[in-house]
């Protein structure tokens, strides 16, 4: 071959594992301003550290209809510190549409460090207080999910001075991941 085409090819040295658990009851949820209702953990092949950049969390359902629900947002880490600095959020959720929140963690090699073959847990706190205001007879439901796909951004191969944001992709997952799903207890 004297004139060979290709594709340009991205590889990643390691690579990161999301999970997530529900916290609390799934329904008849009391609303407290300190609602944690899900950990968020990121796990780090043994092959090299990543750091996070960027975590994005939608919200649905007719609880989170109030304009200040994403103010009541925080994603924090494993000391109760909340994590992010100037986090982005989409437009109010009008209980018709979904809302989102990013976590901005940093970019390139300074978001959250996971070492290699580690994992690091957060929790996803919001203040259930500022979600819709009381219906009789009616049980406020939300749902929290992250698109695997797109909505969380980390660096790969700290150790060799990378600086390249990629996604994470897993497609052993099914996009959008739902983290959890609630109901508050009928008239709160």
């Amino acid at each position: 071959l004297s004139s060979a085409n290709s594709n340009a090819q991205t590889l990643l040295r390691t690579k990161v594992v999301f999970s997530r658990a529900s916290l609390g009851s799934a329904s008849g949820r009391a609303k407290t301003s300190a609602d944690d209702i899900a950990t968020l953990t990121f796990a780090a092949d043994a092959a090299g550290s990543v750091a996070i950049n960027s975590v994005t969390v939608t919200f649905s359902g007719d609880a989170p209809s109030n304009a200040a629900f994403l103010d009541g947002v925080l994603l924090l880490d494993e000391n109760g510190s909340a994590l992010g600095t100037g986090n982005v959020t989409s437009s109010a959720c009008t209980g018709g549409n979904s809302c989102s929140k990013s976590f901005l963690l940093g970019a390139t090699n300074t978001g959250q460090v996971v070492n290699a073959g580690q994992t690091r847990t957060w929790t996803l706190r919001i203040d259930s207080t500022k979600t819709r205001t009381a219906q009789a007879s009616i049980s406020q439901t939300l749902t929290a999910t992250v698109n695997i796909l797109g909505d969380m951004k980390f660096t790969d191969g700290l150790d060799s001075g990378a600086s390249t944001v990629i996604n994470i992709l897993a497609p052993y997952v099914t996009a959008p991941l739902s983290i959890t799903g609630v109901s508050y207890a009928i008239g709160t």
